[in-house]
């Protein structure tokens, strides 16, 4: 796993705490290195972005759910299509 120079770095945290502050959007295309996120990662996002209490806009290259998802939490649609994992407040979907 790499991303940022970084090799073995639990990110999904950070992007939390980013998302808690100011940040309500971000795209990450990481298509090289798909592994920089864990499925406890990815789980993780998907359980607390949408609980945040903001619109968020979220979407990354995530190779860890084979069988796709769709899901709605929090007025947040929580999709996997291949490789993205996508969780869109449902008035961002169309960004």
């Amino acid at each position: 796993d790499y991303f940022f120079g970084m090799h073995d770095k639990d990110w999904a945290p950070v992007f939390c705490h980013m998302f808690s502050k100011k940040m309500d959007k971000l795209c990450i295309d990481n298509s090289y290195f798909p592994e920089y996120l864990s499925t406890e990662g990815a789980d993780l996002l998907r359980n607390k972005l949408p609980l945040l209490g903001k619109k968020i806009w979220f979407d990354a290259t995530c190779n860890k759910y084979a069988d796709g998802l769709n899901e709605m939490t929090n007025d947040h649609s929580i999709t996997v299509h291949g490789a993205s994992l996508s969780i869109k407040h449902t008035s961002r979907e169309n960004e």
